[in-house]
């Protein structure tokens, strides 16, 4: 498996929802806690884009628990945005996994749209998409259209629930993980990635 040094990055698809009404808190703009609930969803689309999915689950016992985490709050958004995570692989080994994601608020077109979008489901993963030259200029795209509200940085462990002992990943997922890597061996991660909290 290639480990991912520093300066390399690899951007899987990216995850889209929509703040609902009950994720506004007493200021009137998203509740710290759904930022983090957002990024959750942003590590399940993840997890299904290498072949984490429920099946996958199912049929192994494995999974990836999330072991250390560290979240930016940068702006406030309100009821009925349109959110766009962008997630990279900042680097992987045997049993471990460094996402680095990024959460984009669009603003609402119009009332009409806000209250549709408010009806719908609460989330929902982008489908996979073949191209990945042209995900990229999706994610660009809306990096460009959108404001940069929140970064999260984490550390997530391949666990055998079963033993509640960390294991290796399949090959499979390796392979996976090595394709997105490989695909943007020259794009680097972002530069908050590695910071760390200080006065």
């Amino acid at each position: 498996m290639t480990t991912a040094a520093h300066g390399m990055g690899a951007a899987l698809p990216p995850y889209e929802c929509t703040v609902l009404d009950e994720w506004i808190d007493y200021n009137g703009h998203m509740s710290e806690a759904f930022y983090v609930l957002v990024f959750g969803y942003a590590t399940d689309a993840a997890m299904e884009a290498l072949g984490m999915d429920a099946t996958y689950r199912k049929d192994t016992g494995a999974s990836l628990y999330t072991v250390e985490a560290h979240v930016r709050y940068l702006a406030e958004t309100g009821a009925g945005a349109p959110l766009t995570v962008t997630t990279t692989i900042a680097g992987s080994a045997a049993k471990k996994l460094h996402l680095a994601h990024e959460m984009y608020s669009h603003p609402v077109v119009d009332q009409a749209s806000a209250v549709s979008m408010r009806r719908g489901a609460p989330y929902s993963t982008t489908a996979p998409v073949v191209d990945q030259a042209s995900a990229s200029e999706r994610v660009e795209t809306r990096a460009e259209t959108g404001t940069l509200i929140a970064t999260e940085e984490l550390l997530a462990l391949h666990v055998d629930s079963t033993t509640g002992r960390t294991s290796g990943f399949p090959q499979t997922i390796e392979a996976n993980i090595d394709s997105f890597t490989q695909q943007a061996v020259h794009t680097p991660p972002p530069d908050w990635v590695g910071r760390s909290v200080s006065l």
